[in-house]
This record gives structure tokens, C-alpha cells and sequence, in this order.
């Protein structure tokens, strides 16, 4: 499965196998090919089983909004808040 269609907090299984084998950076150098197909094949196989760390982190960094435009998931605690030690 792609990186498109799990989502972006889906891990690829597969892809991790080819990451820890060591052929991820093999496909990759594949991308500086002087054959041109061999360059589109590299490129479109990290494009597709491969996020990008900015990908990634972006991903899960995305603040939650609702309709509004304010954030979903804030929740001020019982009581208000105290600097001071109680």
C-alpha cells in the first residue's frame, strides 16, 4: 500500500523491510541514473513508498480546527490554574 491511500500516519511495512535492508539509499542513488527510465522508476517508487521527513512531520503536527478556525482539542483545567504551589 502507497503512502497516498493509508493515510499520513500509515507505516508501510514493506517500505520498512527495504529501509532496514539497506536498498532504500540504493533506489534513491538510482535516482542520479544517466538512463532516463531507470531515473523515473527511482523517483516514482521514493515518491510513492517513501515519505519525506517534512511529510511526516507535518502530518503529525497539524493542529486540530473545527469549523470555526479554533482549535478542536483544548480543554482549560477544572478550577482555573495557579503558579502557586497549593
Amino acid at each position: 500500500m502507497d503512502k497516498q491511500a493509508g493515510g499520513p500516519r500509515f507505516i508501510n511495512q514493506y517500505a520498512l523491510y527495504v529501509e532496514e535492508a539497506g536498498s532504500m539509499i540504493t533506489i534513491h542513488n538510482l535516482q542520479s541514473h544517466d538512463n532516463l527510465e531507470i531515473y523515473k522508476n527511482a523517483f516514482n517508487i521514493m515518491d510513492k513508498y517513501f515519505p519525506d521527513e517534512e511529510e511526516v512531520d507535518a502530518a503529525i503536527s497539524t493542529p486540530s480546527l473545527d469549523a470555526t478556525g479554533t482549535f478542536a482539542d483544548v480543554t482549560a483545567p477544572q478550577g482555573g490554574f495557579s503558579f502557586s504551589q497549593q
